[in-house]
Formats: C-alpha cells, structure tokens, sequence
C-alpha cells in the first residue's frame, strides 16, 4: 500500500507534463506518427500494469474504459491541435491507472461535510459517539475544534495509533472524523493509518471518516456563525 498517494499521484503528473513539452520541442510536425506510437505504447504499457497489479477486475475495467475515451477524443482532434496535445494524453493515460490504483487502496475512510459534522455536534444522542482527530502540527494553534484529539500526522507512531484505535473502541466512540488545514494530505494520511491500526487490532469502530475542506472549509462557514464550536 503506498503512504504518499496523492503527493506522488501529483509529482507524476507534473514529471508527465514536463517530459511531454520536453518532447514537443525535439520532435517537428512531421513526426505525429512518433506521438501515436508513444500514445498507445502508454496505453499498453498502463493496461499491462493495472492487469498485474489491480485487485479488482471491475476496477481495472473503469479504468480500462477511462484509457479507450482519451485515445478516441485525440483521434477527433485536427490534425494541428491534435500534434500539441497528443503526446500529453499518451504520457496523461500511462499514468491513469498507476494513479486509480490509489482509490483502491486508500479507500479506508469517507468523506464529511463540514454541516454534517456540526449536525452531530449539535445531537446530544450523537455528541458522545464521536471524536474529532486534528492532524495538524504547529498550525493548531491558530484555532481547532472544542473537544478534537490533537494526533500531527508527521510526529505520530504506528504505536500511538493503536494507542488512539484502543481508545476510542473502548470509549465505544462510532465516529472518527480526521481532519488537518484543508484535509488534503496530513488528514487523509492520519485516518489511513488509524484504519490501518483498527484492521490490525480487528476493531469494526469507529467508522472512519475524513472532514471535507479540513478547518478551513469548517472555520469559513461556522467560524462567525457558531463560535462554540471551536477555540480561536
């Protein structure tokens, strides 16, 4: 299972991007048949590795289908915008499963709206069957929500998230919602790991949840409007 998904799902594009301007400067017009041979060498290339790699047929399938609507919508393109923009998708589809497969294993939480959250806040039948884990480190401190377990992604141990799995199944606490700045990588990367933990420890709850947008998306709606909720 890999830890970094979406930083490295990001640095491959951006690599994928680079290399096929690279090669659009080398390579003249008259070479649109090098980009087409590149193009289904991705193709295949990425076939071969989700039918390898993928746990799930029906996933490596979506995918699969995915890759054939990027080939037939570059071979509608005229023939000019067709030579600026072909080697990208084949670079583009070499990547697309390499980067779905991220959805298969890092499928261990959902995701939260911020109202969602405050509707449990606010149900005292609920209030007690959830905890709040804020992944952030240094930024805390410029506010976080009243009751949240503070469990900064970077400094935590496989052995502290146990300790946090344990917990909060003895506390019978249901709902775990993770949550960092915007949610995108400390956030995400916490609840996996604290799933990861549950599966080892064999707990079924909490539920794992991930708080969409992180504080700021939650302090931008209720930062005026619901102070209670929350320490500035």
């Amino acid at each position: 299972m890999r830890k970094n998904g979406p930083i490295a799902d990001a640095l491959i594009r951006r690599l994928a991007a680079f290399l096929s301007s690279s090669v659009l400067l080398f390579f003249p017009s008259c070479y649109i048949y090098i980009y087409i041979f590149a193009f289904y060498t991705a193709i295949v290339g990425a076939c071969l590795y989700g039918l390898l790699n993928f746990p799930r047929p029906s996933v490596w399938w979506a995918s699969l289908f995915l890759l054939r609507k990027e080939a037939a919508c570059t071979l509608t393109l005229p023939h000019a915008r067709a030579r600026s923009v072909l080697f990208t998708r084949a670079a583009y589809c070499a990547t697309l499963l390499y980067t779905s497969r991220c959805c298969v294993t890092m499928s261990n939480y959902a995701y939260m709206a911020p109202d969602e959250l405050v509707e449990m806040l606010d149900n005292p039948d609920l209030l007690s069957k959830v905890a709040v884990i804020d992944c952030r480190d240094s930024d805390r401190n410029i506010g976080f929500l009243v009751n949240s377990i503070s469990m900064p992604t970077i400094s935590c141990t496989e052995e502290m998230y146990d300790g946090l799995a344990k917990t909060l199944f003895e506390e019978k606490k249901e709902i775990a919602v993770f949550h960092c700045a915007q949610s995108l990588v400390r956030g995400p990367k916490g609840a996996n790991r604290f799933a990861l933990a549950q599966k080892k420890l064999g707990y079924m709850i909490p539920a794992v949840y991930v708080l969409r947008g992180g504080w700021e998306a939650f302090y931008h709606r209720y930062g005026d409007v619901r102070p209670d909720l929350m320490h500035v």
